[in-house]
């Protein structure tokens, strides 16, 4: 699914698909004419922090997954947050495998939006032989030279933020309660009680979760992709556990606040245990340049 519903999401359209040198990388600061546009090559840096949460849960299951030079090339980077329910099983064995099926994709056709959505496919058709009874949110974030890439389903939100501190949603939380997914579901025929479909699930997309997907429960991702500005000064991948008791309005408090982005991170966790999640907390900080 892809949405046309945010303005400023719409530099999707001027993305040169495989039209940069791969050499580029080394000059320090590389400037890209495209569309009568002037874009410098981002200087990626990142931190990353989680939390169990021990006093409400007994074990851990959001995972992460980080790969600098990612495919063997200079400035591409994927970051993956999977918050796995019901158990580990699903979120460990994307963790170990999205980003090398992702890989092959990209091998087979250098369309990066085209393969992250062959992978979220491909994956779950994969859970579905290990006969796995439990499930998992994923965001995947692809980063190549200075063009941005996200995938996701469920509730683990990317959003980026602007040198104004403006936040911008760059996925979609796949919850019944969205409006659009609450219709969508009743379309396809499933069932909603007390917020869930069929009693059992606050998501309307994950991977895995095989006893629900004919209830209006999928795996299709929704995609976004943009170009990285001299406007963008990070962005923030994070679980429920955060976005459960951070508002995008408290997000930009903490950035007004903070220098970098590992203060960035530790400012996310502290303040979302500060608000009393229940749940365990991840996060993620990717800053674009070397003003953060």
């Amino acid at each position: 699914m892809k949405s046309n519903d945010s303005p400023l999401l719409k530099s999707r359209n001027v993305l040169p698909e495989g039209g940069f040198d791969r050499d580029s990388n080394k000059s320090k600061s590389k400037t890209i004419k495209v569309s009568n546009f002037f874009f410098k090559q981002p200087k990626i840096k990142y931190y990353y922090r989680d939390f169990q949460n021990e006093n409400y849960n007994d074990y851990m299951e959001d995972v992460n997954y980080i790969e600098e030079k990612f495919n063997y090339l200079d400035k591409n980077y994927l970051f993956c947050l999977f918050d796995g329910h019901g158990g580990d099983n699903t979120c460990k064995y994307c963790q170990k495998n999205f980003a090398e099926i992702l890989k092959e994709q990209l091998d087979e056709n250098d369309d990066s939006e085209k393969a992250l959505e062959n992978t979220f496919k491909i994956i779950e058709e994969k859970l579905k032989e290990e006969n796995f009874d439990d499930g998992t949110t994923a965001t995947a974030v692809l980063i190549r030279e200075n063009k941005f890439y996200c995938g996701n389903v469920g509730d683990s939100r990317c959003v980026i933020v602007n040198n104004n501190n403006m936040v911008i949603r760059i996925s979609v939380d796949h919850r019944v309660s969205n409006e659009s997914e609450f219709a969508r579901i009743l379309k396809d025929g499933g069932t909603i009680s007390e917020g869930r479909i069929n009693g059992e699930i606050m998501l309307s997309r994950s991977l895995g979760d095989f006893e629900l997907k004919g209830s209006g429960l999928i795996s299709e991702p929704y995609l976004e992709s943009r170009l990285i500005t001299q406007r963008d000064k990070c962005c923030v991948i994070a679980s429920d556990g955060v976005w459960d008791v951070i508002s995008e309005k408290k997000l930009k408090e903490l950035v007004e606040r903070s220098k970098n982005c590992e203060e960035l991170c530790n400012n996310i966790i502290e303040e979302s245990i500060k608000e009393g999640s229940e749940d365990n907390i991840s996060c993620f900080v990717i800053g674009f340049w070397d003003s953060f």
